[in-house]
């Protein structure tokens, strides 16, 4: 016999099944997308050489954002403007690295530009400016893994 009940029941469970796994998948792709394991460092202003010990004087300044292994974005803050492309999906190890960057100094500002090959963890010198009454103002780049 025909059971309106039993089918109702069974269709509403074949309905939570499907939709939860569409939402579980969904959730998955959210997870993996978000995935970010590097950190991209912008060193710059005064005293920014990493290699350089302060000894007074200011401090550089710094950005940080995380990265994902292929990725691209823009930061502004106060004083400066960071636009990055990056990629790290090659098999070399390289990491290929776009910098649009420009930042306030006494003069004006100090704008730099250019595009990287590098390894993790290895500070990278992308601009300077010597003519500075304070000293010399420049930018170095990093990624690093997480």
């Amino acid at each position: 016999m025909f059971n309106r009940n039993r089918v109702l029941a069974v269709w509403l469970a074949i309905g939570v099944l499907v939709g939860g796994a569409a939402i579980a998948a969904h959730a998955q792709s959210a997870i993996v997308n978000t995935h970010k394991p590097f950190t991209l460092k912008v060193r710059y202003g005064n005293n920014a050489d990493p290699a350089a010990t302060v000894t007074g004087g200011s401090k550089p300044r710094r950005i940080e954002t995380t990265v994902a292994e292929l990725d691209s974005g823009h930061i502004e803050t106060r004083d400066a403007v960071l636009d990055y492309w990056f990629d790290a999906t090659g098999d070399s190890g390289d990491m290929a690295l776009s910098v649009d960057f420009t930042y306030a100094i006494a003069q004006g500002q100090l704008h730099a530009q250019t595009r990287l090959l590098m390894r993790a963890g290895e500070w990278k010198r992308v601009a300077v400016n010597t003519d500075s009454d304070t000293g010399t103002d420049a930018v170095f780049v990093r990624v690093d893994r997480n």
